[in-house]
């Protein structure tokens, strides 16, 4: 896995990309680890790792599932917030 920072740098850019989501609407379950390849930074998921599966339901009505490693998860939780945030602050106030 690529350091904590390499991790972050790749998330945003795969957020500012669309390639991955913004953390909206999703249900998450947690398993262990089979090899799939994380959605945030492409490295397998062991079975000595925890995996969590995020669903995403389409404005068709279609899931997508995205597996991620836990600090992955978690880093994806903090950018996308964090990016939400200052949307929201950029954005005119209401009155």
């Amino acid at each position: 896995m690529e350091t904590a920072n390499q991790v972050r740098q790749l998330i945003q850019t795969r957020i500012d990309a669309g390639q991955l989501p913004q953390a909206k609407n999703y249900e998450i379950f947690g398993r262990q680890g089979d090899g799939l390849r994380c959605a945030c930074c492409d490295d397998p998921i062991t079975g000595q790792q925890i995996e969590y599966d995020l669903e995403f339901c389409s404005d068709m009505g279609a899931a997508a599932t995205l597996p991620m490693h836990t600090v992955c998860y978690r880093a994806w939780c903090e950018i996308s917030y964090a990016i939400q945030c200052r949307e929201r602050s950029a954005s005119p106030s209401r009155r």
